[in-house]
């Protein structure tokens, strides 16, 4: 159930940032903390930047 919440999180802070232009991470650091340890967050986030930056790039 924990990885629907996440998944859910995850392109809701994703449509967020597309419409007002506010970071992903901003959004999505503090709610994951409440779900995940502070590595497994950071890991997260940082691929779904990653990933964010790669389709940007095709």
């Amino acid at each position: 159930m924990e990885i629907l919440y996440i998944t859910l999180i995850t392109i809701l802070a994703g449509g967020v940032g597309t419409l007002t232009g506010f970071g992903t991470s901003t959004i999505m650091v503090p709610i994951l903390l409440f779900f995940l340890p502070l590595p497994q967050t950071l890991f997260l986030v940082d691929s779904q930047k990653s990933k964010s930056r790669l389709t940007r790039l095709i």
